[in-house]
């Protein structure tokens, strides 16, 4: 209610009351409900979601000058002139404060260093190999936080192609040392702390063959399925595509032993075959050989064995008739009966009663010669020492690769190679450019400015060809059902399985079924940890379509007829394939294809090797779960440590 007569404020009070409380409620709604709160930080106001970001980064700068060497003050340059020059000129003009320009406020400008990029790596003897095997695969997907010895994991098949090359590292730490710290370095501006070159990817590449023969064009390939690095090695050649922390915390990562380890060195599957292993090609063909020989070796020792037995008995025949002989001796001759001693004595020594058979000796330089000459097993190598040949090919923590004399072998894998296709590869290896997003580059060096990774040459490694896991072959046919008997042979969980179905026309070759290698693979099937699959999927997804009589001839010079049946055959219903029945009818290489499959399934089935132990021999060093690497001492060519050692 209004006060009369009060005077205007008086009479207005409410009037002025109400708009003035409407204008604070608005004013709290938009600034404390519409408007995110702010945060005051380091002089600097920032939104709740944008304070973490600039912490963050303040701690990835901390963490780099933290691991860095302490930077060099700058050399004392005198000022005399400069002051003497300024006594002379009283009022002194600064031209340079002309025209005004913001400061960058980057740490690499004004600073006036110049460096050259260094020369790109070179790599040389590059091969490729394959294996076929029975492999444990992970069930789950392995990541950082779930590495490939963590997962769940199944036997199971795999192909896996492996490429190698060698690295003459020591000449790529003598290349950056003197771009960035060597003599030829103003010393002022040589940085031991980008001295040393920082490995950041191994390319592998590779190109399939087309069915007109030509090839595809070259395409990445994947890190192995177990690498738990895998998203963090992914390959980033633009600097403005870096993640957050840019190219210092890039190479603050990749200093680390286990991530360097990864990229040079990654680890292959773990084999559960018997009789198989992983290796590097250039060791692998070694390994099959040294096996084929310890194989070769105990079957020599088998027959051997036999030998020895059989001569003991004749050795004991012989001393029972000798025993008898001497027997017969002490006793009275009788007239007219001739002993046992001139019979064997006649008949070994040249006649003459009472003579023993003679026994030829060895002259003493032959047996000097067979005593002192080396056996044949010891002189030849083992599995054990092919294993030992690979271990020395990994990298250790406490190397110094600056002062390494033999070539560094690198390698990388390829998981997914499919059966049946061949394969074309190549490689290449990076090294970081410490100097990315920079300008301290040489006008020379201008094309790596923007550039993440200086890259050497590409190597072509050679062309593999993965065989294919499923073969059907025509081994007979009835006229008058006009049937064709297939054998199909599907390797499965190591080991290769056979089943024979009678198809008729338009009937599909093979289908689920049970195994029925086992049989032909020996008693070592029922032996402990052997793995045989319950089910064998012998679908071959062909359609048979019709057996035809075949009137051709045969022979080189001298022709003779000859007359057998086709069985045509089709997976689309469109294109019709054709096949000889019988054996004695197939072509020469789909013999002997079948010879080799054939054969191998005669060998027993082996019991599965558990996880992480080679063939045989103890267990290789390099051949344990994460965090168990090696640590030592830095490797940089000034001995100062380098940072090399795995986090804690």
């Amino acid at each position: 209610m209004a006060i009369r007569g009060g005077g205007f404020l008086l009479d207005n009070i409410e009037k002025i009351i109400l708009p003035a409380v409407g204008l604070i409620c608005l004013w709290l709604l938009f600034a404390k409900v519409i408007m995110p709160p702010g945060v005051q930080y380091d002089g600097r106001r920032f939104a709740p979601g944008d304070i973490d970001q600039y912490i963050e980064g303040q701690t990835a700068t901390l963490r780099v000058n933290l691991g860095s060497e302490p930077k060099r003050a700058k050399a004392h340059q005198a000022e005399l002139a400069r002051y003497i020059g300024r006594l002379d000129s009283p009022v002194r003009i600064e031209t340079t404060l002309w025209p005004l320009t913001p400061a960058s406020g980057g740490e690499d400008e004004g600073d006036g260093r110049q460096y050259g990029v260094p020369t790109p790596p070179v790599i040389s003897d590059s091969r490729v190999g394959h294996i076929r095997a029975m492999a444990y695969l992970p069930t789950e997907e392995v990541s950082p936080g779930k590495t490939y010895y963590e997962v769940p994991t199944e036997p199971n098949d795999l192909d896996l192609v492996t490429v190698e090359a060698k690295l003459d590292v020591a000449a790529v730490y003598t290349g950056f040392y003197d771009n960035f710290a060597g003599p030829a370095v103003r010393t002022e501006w040589r940085d031991p702390c980008i001295a040393q070159p920082v490995f950041a990817a191994v390319q592998l590449q590779r190109a399939q063959k087309l069915e007109d023969g030509g090839w595809s064009d070259w395409q990445d390939v994947p890190r192995l399925r177990i690498d738990s690095m895998r998203s963090m090695l992914e390959v980033v050649e633009h600097v403005n595509d870096l993640p957050r922390g840019g190219m210092k915390v890039r190479l603050l990562q990749y200093r680390d032993f286990a991530v360097m380890s990864d990229i040079l060195q990654p680890a292959a599957y773990d084999i559960a075959s018997a009789e198989e292993d992983w290796f590097v090609p250039s060791l692998h063909s070694k390994f099959l050989s040294v096996l084929k020989e310890q194989h070769a070796q105990e079957r020599r020792a088998q027959m051997e064995q036999v030998r020895e037995e059989r001569d003991r008995s004749l050795d004991e025949g012989r001393r029972a008739r000798r025993e008898a002989v001497e027997s017969q001796r002490t006793r009275p001759a009788s007239g007219g009966t001739s002993s046992e001693e001139d019979v064997i004595g006649g008949t070994m020594g040249g006649g003459g009663a009472g003579r023993t058979p003679a026994v030829r000796e060895r002259p003493a330089a032959v047996r000097e010669r067979e005593e002192t000459r080396p056996s044949r097993e010891e002189a030849k190598e083992t599995t054990d020492d092919v294993y030992t040949q690979l271990a020395q090919l990994f990298l250790k923590g406490d190397a110094r690769l600056d002062q390494r004399k033999e070539p560094l072998v690198f390698w990388s894998h390829d998981d997914t190679a499919q059966p049946g296709n061949t394969y074309k590869y190549r490689i290449r290896l990076g090294v970081f450019n410490p100097l990315a997003g920079t300008n301290k580059l040489k006008a020379a060096s201008e094309s790596y400015r923007d550039k993440v990774i200086i890259w050497s040459d590409f190597v072509e490694a050679g062309t593999v060809q993965i065989p294919a896991r499923l073969y059907f072959f025509a081994k007979d046919i009835r006229e008058a059902t006009n049937t064709v008997s297939v054998e199909v042979l599907r390797y499965a969980l190591g080991y290769w399985h056979s089943r024979e179905y009678i198809v008729e026309s338009g009937e599909v070759i093979g289908r689920m079924d049970e195994a029925q290698g086992s049989k032909e693979a020996g008693e070592g099937a029922a032996a402990a940890n052997v793995v045989v699959p319950q089910k064998v999927d012998f679908r071959t997804g062909a359609v048979f379509v019709d057996a035809v009589a075949v009137d051709d001839w045969t022979g080189g010079k001298s022709l003779r007829p000859r007359n057998y049946f086709d069985m045509y055959y089709s997976y689309d219903g469109s294109d019709i394939e054709s096949m000889p029945i019988r054996q004695r009818f197939w072509p020469g290489q789909m013999q002997s294809l079948y010879s080799d499959i054939r054969s191998t399934m005669k060998q027993p089935m082996q019991p599965a090797r558990p996880r992480g132990t080679p063939m045989q021999g103890p267990t290789p060093s390099y051949r344990q779960e994460p965090g168990t690497i090696p640590s030592g001492p830095g490797m940089g060519p000034s001995g100062s440590g380098t940072g090399m050692e795995p986090d804690e």
